[in-house]
């Protein structure tokens, strides 16, 4: 009995044990745009100073870039999902587009700045949920198509954003599943291999970096993602995009 009770003691004790380290890893959501803010800050600073960086400092801070977007289309879908008005939300979306554009043309010139992408992709998720699936396709599919070079992450970022929504079953009132592992390795792993085509076809070790580590961290923090909002601090990081443009914008008129 006694030997039983050990035993029983123990497989408790493991339990215990998996529990904690299974639900240890968790991510907030002011967690994931803290991650996103900081990599997109490193991704600008690499492609505007990249010149006067050393090289491996200068593929670092543009391989950490690839986080930037992966995370900004999940928390785009998880908006979409948790928004009480979408009109406000897509407006508040398009008016930091219209504002960001000013320092976003000062510092790139082109194409228009990510947070028209989002927008766009806002659209595709509504199309989703008004028609059905097939129709929020064919129109990420023909964005992707005529936007390319038009719009920031014109590329896959539309795809992107109705991936995200789609495998894991997102629509507005539901976020489906935070934490749907298979369904984010799957969305992320049609970036990845489209970006690392693209860095071998043109012999781009940085680019080939952006995807293999940028794409993978941004895998795994969304892979601990558990529904938690964390921190309610929305505006900032709505504010920080033009902000933080400015500032680069700045340094280049000092430095450059």
């Amino acid at each position: 009995m006694r030997r039983a009770a050990d035993a029983a003691n123990s497989l408790n004790f493991s339990r215990s044990i998996m529990f904690h380290v299974k639900h240890s890893f968790e991510i907030t959501g002011f967690q994931l745009k803290i991650a996103a803010i900081v990599a997109m800050t490193c991704n600008h600073v690499a492609n505007v100073f990249g010149a006067l960086l050393p090289e491996p400092l200068d593929f670092a801070l543009y391989a950490v870039g690839g986080v930037t977007f992966p995370i900004m289309a999940f928390l785009l879908v998880e908006g979409y999902a948790h928004t009480s008005d979408l009109r406000k939300y897509a407006l508040r979306l398009a008016g930091f587009a219209v504002v960001s554009q000013i320092p976003y043309y000062l510092v790139f010139q082109w194409p228009l700045n990510v947070l028209f992408t989002l927008l766009i992709g806002l659209g595709i998720l509504w199309l989703c949920d008004r028609f059905n699936s097939g129709v929020g396709l064919i129109a990420a599919l023909a964005g992707t198509v005529l936007l390319q070079g038009v719009v920031d992450w014109g590329t896959t970022g539309l795809v992107i954003i109705y991936l995200f929504a789609t495998l894991r079953g997102v629509k507005r009132g539901s976020a489906g599943k935070p934490s749907d592992v298979p369904a984010i390795i799957g969305t992320m792993a049609i970036p990845m291999a489209v970006t690392c085509f693209s860095a071998i076809r043109f012999s781009n070790l940085h680019v080939l970096g952006y995807a293999l580590v940028g794409y993978t961290i941004a895998t795994l923090l969304l892979c601990g993602y558990r529904g938690r909002r964390g921190r309610p601090m929305k505006w900032f990081f709505y504010a920080y995009y033009p902000l933080h443009l400015f500032v680069i914008w700045v340094a280049i008129v000092i430095l450059l």
